[in-house]
């Protein structure tokens, strides 16, 4: 998984050099040692150089002045031709340091030789050359150019004492030096197998970081709850895909902040930072495409390094899964009842049926019996609705085309209500979404509410239109059904009991059809609200899941 994000953390798993031992060092880092290695090298040449015309007392190219100059000038002018091949790696990496060494022990050789020779010092400036390759090329090729690094100074004492420059060859001198130079190769090599130790060292536990960040991204990323890491100053930094589809934010920029994303999310993190509470915070959904959520913050890490994880929980699925054990518990209960209610019920109908058959009932008596057949018929519609909502199974979501299924369910209300072609009207955009809900239940529900709608509609035109909101984006993940009549507005008294079970304004009404409507939006994760409007209509929302059409 690569997602592009603040807090994302990339590792660059570099490729190692070959040297003469095996590998070394990571190719970027030894490049860039080798680098360092020829600035020097320019540094010291056009140093000899300058210090050779400002040397009053002449020491620098005492016994040959031209031989001095000639070998400064080529040592320089080699370092600088080395420069883009160095920089632009043309040639291989262990051919530029042989070049560069041996440039150096021989012209440092010839220099010293131009020189008062071992006692005016330049010998050993060879020293961090002989450091440079133990640390380019650790193991045995230090000592070697260590070792032909004595050899050149030896040799260069030789050939002065027979030209007699020199009165007398200092060996103890030359020796000093020689094993000067082995023992900074050999430290060099010690120190450079410790660096390659603590190298190796550092990639593998940069490996194993990388990997166990890989790992916890993929487990924050496939978490049902939304997961936000949010640092003091409001800058987000890291977000799961649950947390970005409960906001509904469907891109992120950079820097990313929390209050770019829900000004209530951040409104309550600021008042958690004052009081560091364990309480949850619920908040609507801000966006057409986000859902309501909770939301739980912790603290985590300590001084510049705090950050808050912030916790959210889908509402809706939590009040699914709490409506499917209340349902349950209702199941059993009702259940119970059915049977105890619904024997004596029945033996009152049928001792009713047996009244109306009888000759010798008055009029007062046969309005007694048909106020008893009514409300014995409604008391068993009412155990009939209690029964349906115990029964009822759970939701089998099936992939329903809004708009085409729409329209069918009018055609066979009107066809079975009877319903006037213009009363009923379908206004759908756009029209390639789908939605995700069990079909029968989503016909149980519009049907009850097309049902409230003609019976609560204005006496003189009874007029239901169904519309689907056309201005859904892209990326939302509700539609909504509005269905809407004529009718006077609820109370603002009755729009608090509205989906309470039981609860009608209807002399023959039962007051669960709302109620056990909602309760089937619920169980399909959607939802089923009263939406007041400002002309005066009465209109019931239906918020239900949508997909696109492929």
């Amino acid at each position: 998984m690569k997602r592009t994000f603040p807090m994302t953390l990339t590792f660059d798993n570099e490729l190692m050099v070959e040297h003469a031992r095996g590998k070394h060092r990571n190719e970027k880092r030894s490049w860039h040692s080798l680098r360092l290695f020829l600035l020097y090298r320019i540094g010291l040449a056009a140093l000899l150089l300058i210090l050779f015309f400002l040397d009053g007392s002449n020491e620098l190219g005492i016994y040959n002045p031209d031989l001095y100059l000639n070998t400064t000038y080529t040592l320089l002018g080699l370092n600088l031709l080395l420069i883009l091949p160095t920089y632009l790696k043309w040639l291989p990496f262990r051919w530029l340091v042989f070049i560069m060494t041996g440039a150096d022990i021989l012209a440092l050789t010839l220099l010293m030789h131009a020189s008062s020779g071992l006692s005016g010092g330049l010998a050993l400036l060879i020293i961090p050359t002989i450091a440079g390759v133990g640390i380019l090329l650790p193991g045995r090729m230090a000592l070697f150019f260590a070792a032909i690094a004595a050899l050149a100074v030896l040799a260069e004492l030789v050939y002065g004492f027979w030209e007699n420059i020199y009165r007398s060859p200092n060996y103890t001198m030359a020796g000093i030096h020689g094993m000067l130079y082995f023992a900074i190769a050999s430290l060099a090599a010690k120190l450079a197998r410790r660096v390659k130790e603590s190298e190796a060292t550092v990639t593998e536990l940069d490996e194993n970081l990388a990997s166990i960040t890989e790992m916890n991204e993929q487990i924050i990323d496939n978490m049902q709850s939304g997961v936000c890491v949010v640092g003091d100053d409001g800058r987000v930094r890291l977000i799961n895909q649950t947390a970005q589809r409960l906001l509904g934010a469907s891109k992120l920029s950079n820097p990313l902040r929390l209050a770019d994303l829900s000004d209530s999310l951040y409104t309550s993190f600021a008042v958690w930072r004052k009081r560091r509470d364990d309480r949850t915070y619920e908040h609507n959904a801000t966006t057409e495409s986000g859902s309501n959520f909770e939301a739980r913050f912790i603290q985590a890490g300590e001084g510049k390094q705090a950050v808050t994880l912030i916790f959210l929980q889908d509402i809706s699925e939590r009040n699914r899964q709490l409506q499917a054990m209340k349902l349950a518990s209702l199941g059993r209960f009702t259940a119970s009842i059915a049977h105890e209610i619904r024997n004596p019920l029945g033996a009152i109908s049928h001792a009713t049926q047996l009244l109306q058959e009888s000759p010798n009932l008055n009029k007062d008596d046969q309005r007694l019996v048909a106020i008893t057949e009514t409300n014995t018929k409604r008391m068993n519609h009412i155990i009939e609705d209690i029964l349906n909502m115990s029964r009822r199974t759970p939701s089998s979501p099936d992939t329903i085309p809004l708009h085409s299924w729409l329209q069918q369910l009018l055609d066979e209300y009107r066809q079975q209500k009877l319903a006037p072609e213009n009363a009923l009207y379908l206004r759908f955009t756009p029209s390639d979404k789908t939605a995700t809900f069990d079909t029968n239940q989503l016909r149980q529900i519009l049907w009850n509410l097309l049902n409230n709608a003609q019976s609560h509609g204005r006496s003189d035109q009874k007029t239901v239109t169904i519309t689907i909101e056309g201005d859904i984006p892209d990326n939302a993940t509700f539609a909504h059904i509005d269905i809407i009549n004529d009718g006077a507005q609820i109370s603002a008294e009755n729009e608090k009991q509205l989906f309470e079970p039981f609860f009608t304004t209807s002399n023959d009404g039962t007051g669960l059809g709302l109620y056990l409507s909602r309760e089937l939006c619920e169980n399909n994760g959607g939802s089923l609200d009263y939406i007041r409007q400002p002309d005066g209509k009465t209109c019931f929302r239906i918020k239900l899941p949508i997909k696109d059409v492929d």
